[in-house]
């Protein structure tokens, strides 16, 4: 039976819904003593060691509202040492779309996306980077890309930032993957759904202290099809301590 892609519409708007960001800050602080006549030179606090634990509650980011806020949308793995970015898809027929990226791209083993099924059973697709690939210059065209509509990147550095982008065309749904450094998009085309409208929401970590990504439905625009869109940058001060916890 032919899915009728005009009743696909309404559940992706209500699928993407909005959520609010927060921004808190805080800071330690410690005081040195003497004992008795003889001090002690003063010393600085020791920096805690980085930790994954520290890194995930930074970087795993959902929506907050709807039905995406059981589980993160950007996800790291320490395992595997990668940051997944999932893109909630609506029942359409995922067809042959595995594998997307070839699984021997130069310079960037490790790089995939392929249909995935999401923690609560719904469909998509994951996107997988490992992170060393954000961590350092990723260079490769200059400037970096644009949106298939010729639109500048959603919630990404400058479309001048030095990166590569990947498209591949010669599956059902076209996809392009944007990586530079510490950020990374993709978008995954659905050329057979009509979307007239565009919007999109920020994503925040669990605590809604940090905005981490930015998910959008991206409209049809000229010969350009519609589609979705997910980005994700990693704050200056996780990159760091990422720094001394991937292996490179």
């Amino acid at each position: 039976m032919k899915v009728k892609h005009f009743l696909i519409l309404p559940f992706a708007i209500v699928a993407l819904v909005a959520c609010g960001q927060s921004n808190s800050g805080g800071s330690n602080t410690s005081s040195n003593s003497t004992n008795g006549a003889q001090s002690t030179p003063a010393t600085n606090p020791s920096t805690p060691p980085a930790s994954w634990q520290d890194v995930t509650s930074a970087m795993n980011s959902t929506v907050s509202g709807g039905p995406y806020t059981a589980f993160p949308l950007i996800n790291i793995d320490p395992t595997a040492q990668t940051i997944q970015l999932r893109i909630p898809m609506l029942p359409l027929s995922l067809g042959s779309l595995t594998p997307i990226l070839p699984t021997a791209l130069p310079g960037y083993a490790g790089v995939s996306i392929g249909p995935a099924t999401m923690p609560d059973g719904t469909l998509g697709w994951e996107l997988t980077v490992p992170l060393s690939l954000l961590l350092k210059n990723a260079a490769a065209v200059s400037p970096l890309a644009t949106l298939p509509n010729e639109d500048p990147l959603p919630y990404f550095p400058s479309e001048e930032v030095d990166g590569v982008a990947i498209t591949v065309n010669q599956f059902k749904y076209p996809v392009t993957v944007y990586i530079a450094l510490k950020a990374v998009a993709v978008f995954v085309g659905v050329p057979e759904l009509p979307i007239p409208i565009g919007f999109g929401y920020d994503l925040v970590n669990k605590d809604q202290s940090r905005n981490i990504g930015y998910l959008a439905l991206i409209p049809v625009q000229g010969k350009s099809p519609g589609g979705l869109y997910l980005a994700a940058q990693i704050p200056t001060d996780v990159s760091l301590e990422l720094n001394s916890l991937v292996s490179f």
